[in-house]
């Protein structure tokens, strides 16, 4: 049978289970490095050499007709394996859509024809995780305006959350004046957010649904990052050879943690971003109380 070998930190068997520890690598985002010894959002995936090694002497017939013959390594490849992410610290508990598994990584592969005794896959996890699995954090803004008399241009409250979406209430009420604010409560689109994912070239001002939310607003009353600090991304390296049963596979993962640097660039964009409230719209008595 084919198996693996450790290659120094990067690569190691941990409890029947194969840890990936990508080198340090660049990040996307400015003035950040990584922080621990784990691979860190944003940051692009370095270098770990999964390394595959024949193990066996094929019985007869296999390749050839008649003689017994070594064993040879011909591909490494790697997958989304089950139970995908999972929080693996942090003061949130992993939710079921994390199942899923994928983030803007994509998973690299090696092939050798007709084969080689041992075989290495440098790199297989190309590119970096992204803040999709860190579904507790949360953004709200307040668009107010001056005056009593307002009876077109309202206050309301709008907020950005995974679970609720878009959020958004209009008046305010007085209950909502008294009680704490919660951006996952604001009533919204009523469907997880999996679009709350952030895109390429958009690390530095967050999600999409965060613009949205703070058009036109003049106070941020939330801009919450996630509690996660490391989430656990699940993976089958499946190995190919020239001996039956010609498949081996080996469960393995990646721990990558979350890193807050980049959410006090952000805390300050979405401060530039407020506008002085304005005087509503007066027409007949009524508006904001």
């Amino acid at each position: 049978m084919a198996i693996l070998i450790p290659s120094g930190q990067s690569f190691t068997e941990v409890g029947g289970m194969w840890k990936m520890l990508p080198a340090p690598g660049s990040f996307v985002l400015p003035d950040m490095r990584r922080e621990g010894e784990d691979i860190n959002i944003y940051e692009t995936a370095g270098v770990v050499n999964v390394t595959a090694q024949a193990n066996l002497v094929c019985p007869g017939g296999t390749p050839g007709p008649s003689q017994p013959s070594p064993e040879l390594i011909t591909g490494i490849s790697v997958s989304v394996y089950q139970p995908g992410v999972i929080v693996l610290k942090g003061g949130v508990s992993t939710i079921a859509e994390m199942r899923d598994g994928t983030d803007a990584v994509s998973m690299g592969s090696i092939s050798a024809a007709p084969g080689v005794t041992t075989l290495v896959l440098p790199i297989p996890i190309i590119g970096n995780y992204t803040e999709k699995w860190l579904y507790d954090s949360e953004a709200g803004f307040i668009e107010s305006y001056k005056g009593l008399e307002v009876p077109i241009a309202q206050d309301n409250v709008r907020s950005s959350s995974f679970f609720s979406g878009q959020g958004k209430v209009k008046p305010i009420s007085q209950k909502m004046r008294t009680e704490p604010l919660i951006a996952r409560k604001i009533p919204g689109t009523g469907a997880r957010n999996f679009a709350y994912q952030n895109s390429v070239g958009r690390e530095l001002y967050g999600p999409v649904g965060h613009d949205l939310a703070q058009q036109n607003s003049n106070y941020m009353w939330s801009y919450r990052p996630s509690l996660i600090k490391t989430l656990r991304y699940h993976y089958l390296i499946t190995v190919t050879s020239t001996c039956p049963p010609y498949t081996w596979t080996f469960p393995a993962y990646v721990d990558v943690d979350n890193n807050w640097r980049h959410h006090k660039s952000r805390t300050l964009h979405r401060l530039s971003r407020q506008r002085t409230a304005t005087t509503g719209i007066v027409g007949t008595t009524g508006g904001n109380p």
